[in-house]
């Protein structure tokens, strides 16, 4: 069995469209922590206040 017929019998489109949206998902979650890190910086970056 070759070309369509064993996409369709092994369940070949769903993890066709699976593959790419996983990796889409990935990227975009990954741009997101990557805008957001300035933030995540500030945060461990703050000098405590010193009490006279």
């Amino acid at each position: 069995m070759y070309g369509l017929e064993a996409i369709n019998a092994y369940n070949g489109w769903a993890m066709a469209i699976t593959g790419p949206l996983i990796v889409i998902s990935g990227l975009a979650i990954l741009s997101i922590i990557i805008s957001q890190l300035h933030k995540i910086i500030a945060i461990f970056d703050k000098k405590p206040k010193e009490t006279p």
